[in-house]
């Protein structure tokens, strides 16, 4: 019963609380109607969430985290399990969760571990499976898996790659990657997330969620196809309530390049769901 999924749920907090988050908590500026926690993506750190902070903060209090094994220079690297368990207790007893690229998986995954914690799921070019398998539209796999061995050798290079590939389709991606690399700390302990976006297959689970959801994709994302963004509108064509929106003439770089649309977008969706 759902007392003795809560229950499990806390217990699994509690037992492994060691792992500690760069953790940075805004209230709000104005009249606070929302707590929302920002997940970033592989490769960044909390940073990437700073020009939409002053969109969100007059009503919303902000918890910003790096996560480790997503952010570059973050140590130790846990398993996801472990990781999920310490973002939940290092966060609000109860928040909207906006995830961007891998953090929208994570975003979806604590969604339904901790139901309880998630009150609503909100993502920014997300794919619920990131490489294609042949059934499902994302980046192929003899590419992925020659990025993830670049990785290994040489983390700094495959970060300048991966940079540019997500600056593709920007107005000013010049700016954008000084901009993106300035927030940068280091270059290590990335494998595992990298791992993550390798295995994580969501397109079950995703369904399965009974929060209210908001996806909202970009039209010139090259990591995140648009076929991709159509694939999760028909995925969740029978779930309610879903919002799947798309951001025009931007790049994967949406934090950065889109944060008036992202607020507004989440705004609005968070006052028709009367929260």
């Amino acid at each position: 019963n759902r007392l003795t999924s809560c229950w499990s749920s806390w217990l699994h907090v509690v037992m492994m609380t060691e792992l500690q988050l760069g953790r940075e908590y805004l209230p709000a500026t104005g009249t606070s109607r929302q707590e929302l926690v920002l997940l970033h993506g592989w490769g960044c750190n909390r940073e990437i969430w700073r020009p939409l902070l002053t969109k969100l903060r007059p009503w919303a209090n902000i918890t910003l985290l790096d996560i480790p094994g997503a952010a570059p220079g973050s140590a130790p690297v846990p398993e996801l399990d472990e990781l999920l368990a310490a973002i939940v207790a290092h966060c609000p007893a109860q928040a909207v969760y906006l995830g961007w690229s891998l953090g929208g998986q994570i975003a979806v995954e604590l969604a339904h571990r901790f139901p309880e914690r998630v009150i609503a799921l909100a993502t920014i070019c997300y794919n619920p499976c990131f490489v294609d398998d042949g059934h499902w539209p994302g980046m192929a796999p003899g590419d992925f898996a020659v990025f993830e061995s670049a990785v290994i050798k040489n983390p700094g290079l495959a970060l300048r790659r991966f940079d540019s590939l997500q600056a593709q389709g920007a107005q000013r991606p010049r700016t954008l990657l000084r901009e993106l690399q300035t927030m940068r700390k280091g270059t290590g302990s990335l494998h595992a997330g990298l791992q993550w976006l390798r295995d994580l297959d969501q397109r079950q689970l995703l369904p399965a969620i009974s929060q209210p959801q908001i996806h909202m994709h970009t039209e010139l994302d090259a990591l995140v196809p648009v076929a991709a963004s159509e694939a999760v509108q028909e995925l969740l064509r029978t779930s309610e309530p879903v919002t799947v929106q798309a951001i025009s003439g931007a790049c994967h770089l949406a934090p950065l390049e889109s944060s008036v649309e992202i607020a507004d977008y989440l705004q609005a969706f968070l006052q028709d769901q009367q929260f």
